[in-house]
């Protein structure tokens, strides 16, 4: 898969625009998250997906799937549907054409994952276990 659109997006002259990356270390995904405009989860199936938090983090916006978990959690990103290529391909080229957009949305981004505490998000899951231990301790 890698190939071909490497090589469809050479044909459209955007191979200049676009990273395909496959994996990378730490330091890489620094690298490369500081220099992006955009960052892109088209992923069908992603339980969480950390990595819109990162790209979010360093004031990337996002577009993500809608079938992504992480797609529950964020508010300012931007969730499609995995399968309207037609609002994907609208939305990437909406944002590369209105950049101060781009980045204000992005720095809304950035402050919202920058709330994010794991201290309290520990906590709320060690509420919900407390609570459904003790619903199933009420139930049987």
């Amino acid at each position: 898969m890698s190939r071909r659109l490497l090589r469809r997006s050479a044909t459209v002259k955007l191979k200049n625009r676009f990273l395909f990356t496959g994996f990378l270390n730490r330091k890489q995904v620094e690298k490369v998250l500081r220099a992006a405009d955009i960052y892109v989860l088209p992923s069908v199936s992603e339980p969480f997906g950390i990595s819109p938090l990162e790209a979010m983090a360093y004031g990337i916006t996002s577009i993500i799937s809608k079938q992504s978990g992480v797609a529950e959690v964020v508010k300012h990103a931007f969730k499609i549907d995995f399968w309207d290529v037609d609002l994907w391909v609208e939305t990437i080229n909406h944002l590369i054409e209105h950049p101060e957009y781009c980045a204000k949305i992005g720095i809304e981004g950035m402050r919202e994952v920058n709330k994010i505490q794991w201290e309290e998000a520990a906590e709320k899951i060690r509420q919900l276990y407390s609570s459904t231990l003790a619903a199933y301790i009420r139930n049987n």
